[in-house]
């Protein structure tokens, strides 16, 4: 019997197979979805790939904490969390923003996905916290 680290979704393990063997010439740095840890996944995606979330469908559904929001995040091919907890921090490094595509700097402030025992596949994310604050403002106007 296979141990809980072991196991990999039949459709997430086909999803990440294909994104290996269509990475374009140049593309050959991987890295895991859960970090250089390596974490329970033993798959790996490009760099390019999980750092640009260019797929995903993003809807931020409303506050749950004072520095927290709830964001549905659906990436067709790697996750889908539909009612995801993000918090505000501080951003460690330069990035881009999953909601703009704007560049973020570090020191801007950003919500995250929330981390918990289990690193999500979006862990590296980042939204400027102005443009969350924006929608959340105008979702308590309606």
């Amino acid at each position: 019997m296979l141990s809980n680290s072991m196991h990999l979704d039949p459709w997430l393990k086909t999803v990440q197979l294909l994104n290996v063997l269509s990475a374009q010439a140049g593309d050959e740095q991987f890295v895991s979805p859960c970090g250089n840890d390596g974490g329970a996944m033993d798959s790996w995606v490009s760099r390019r790939r999980l750092c640009s979330f260019r797929a995903a469908s993003i809807k931020i559904l409303g506050r749950s904490g004072v520095r927290s929001a709830t964001i549905s995040w659906c990436d067709p091919t790697m996750c889908n969390y539909p009612d995801q907890v993000w918090e505000m921090k501080v951003a460690a490094r330069p990035g881009t923003c999953a909601l703009s595509g704007s560049a973020i700097r570090r020191g801007d402030s950003v919500f995250r996905p929330r981390c918990s025992r289990a690193r999500p596949a979006n862990a590296t994310a980042m939204i400027h916290a102005g443009l969350v604050n924006k929608a959340l403002s105008d979702l308590t106007e309606e």
